[in-house]
């Protein structure tokens, strides 16, 4: 997320490209939430005097070409799990929310979900993967 740069957004065509591990590449789309987060972020960014051309840009790194440091965002999350009272709150806990909320609630399949989470192995997607036990209900009571 920190290396996200500016001319990755293609926010018109509603998708971000990212470069991830191993330098593989993937188009993430972006929903109408991240639609209109991203606008407002973007519209607050432009106010900024820099020419950081990352996306996300902080007091010691506005005036560089670096991106964010993890260290901070790591802290940042710290700081709102205190404040919304969330026991574990981390970046693959992010990413598991991601995962399972896509397979289960917005109807991804599980190629689709590994494909916007950067996996080329479904057996990676698998383990972000949580089921709780009312989706097995639910799903049973469909049979």
């Amino acid at each position: 997320m920190v290396t996200i740069r500016l001319i990755d957004i293609k926010l018109e065509d509603r998708f971000i490209n990212i470069v991830g591990k191993g330098n593989k590449f993937r188009q993430i789309v972006i929903n109408s939430v991240m639609y209109d987060a991203i606008s407002e972020y973007l519209e607050e960014r432009n106010s900024i005097v820099t020419n950081n051309p990352y996306l996300f840009i902080g007091q010691k790194n506005k005036n560089t070409n670096k991106p964010l440091n993890r260290n901070f965002c790591n802290r940042l999350l710290d700081k709102y799990k205190d404040i919304c009272n969330i026991k574990d709150l981390h970046p693959h806990a992010l990413r598991a929310y991601f995962c399972s909320n896509a397979l289960h609630n917005a109807g991804y399949s599980i190629d689709q979900v590994a494909n916007q989470a950067g996996h080329s192995s479904l057996n990676t997607t698998k383990q972000y993967l949580v089921t709780e036990q009312e989706d097995l209900i639910s799903l049973a009571n469909k049979l």
